[in-house]
């Protein structure tokens, strides 16, 4: 197996979802697959509506060594809609696809984080698909 202690793998889980991810061995299959040893297995939790439930699993797949970390992508909304100046109601429809994409690493007091997104230039609707891919790096 290939080993770079440098490399995350990250996924997403929300309500229709979580239960795939955290009740059956698809997370730890999509990992293994990969054949690399991550230095991190992180899951970002949004748009969930009973979070102990879900923080259980997760704890539980820290526990079997399948995750390494999980965060709430709801802890982290505010600070980054601050930070690029932006409210919910600026992404529309896109707000928890786009809000989930953050992947923070935790330090006291501060997120140290890399936002890979795209962000809805207009409120998404069938007529009007105007995206702006970005990469933004901030602490």
């Amino acid at each position: 197996m290939a080993t770079n202690p440098t490399i995350t793998f990250e996924t997403k889980c929300w309500e229709k979802d979580w239960k795939y991810l955290l009740k059956t061995n698809l997370l730890k299959k999509s990992i293994d697959r990969n054949n690399y040893l991550f230095e991190k297995k992180v899951l970002m939790i949004n748009n969930i509506s009973n979070y102990t439930t879900v923080t259980k699993a997760a704890d539980k797949l820290i526990n079997n060594g399948t995750l390494t970390d999980y965060f709430l992508v709801d802890d982290y909304a505010e600070k980054t809609l601050n930070f690029f100046n932006l409210t919910k109601e600026d992404l529309g429809s896109g707000y928890y696809y786009s809000i989930s994409v953050i992947h923070p690493n935790i330090v006291p007091n501060k997120i140290s984080s890399l936002l890979s997104s795209i962000f809805w230039t207009k409120s998404m609707n069938s007529d009007d698909l105007n995206m702006k891919p970005s990469l933004f790096s901030f602490n």
